[in-house]
C-alpha cells in the first residue's frame, strides 16, 4: 500500500443487522477503489461480516470475527 496514490473504501447497506443488548450480527457490502498511479486503477465490492460483543449495553461494541467475502 506504500506505492499507491489513494485508497477509497465506501461501506454501502447493511444486508444483515442483528443486535441485542450485548451481541451483534453485522454483514455490510462495500466498494473499494485502489489508485496505484494517475493511469492504474483497480476496484471491486465486497461484502464484510462482523460479530461485535460488549460488556454492558453502555460499553462501546469490540468485534471479535472478522471475514472479508469479497468478490474481486
Amino acid at each position: 500500500f506504500q506505492e499507491v496514490i489513494q485508497i477509497n473504501l465506501a461501506w454501502n447497506y447493511f444486508i444483515q443487522l442483528d443486535t441485542t443488548d450485548l451481541d451483534a450480527v453485522i454483514v455490510r457490502n462495500f466498494n473499494l477503489t485502489i489508485d496505484q498511479d494517475e493511469t492504474n486503477s483497480f476496484s471491486g465490492s465486497g461484502r464484510a461480516r462482523f460479530r461485535l460483543r460488549r460488556a454492558t449495553p453502555s460499553d462501546p461494541w469490540k468485534a471479535y470475527y472478522w471475514v472479508d467475502d469479497s468478490d474481486f
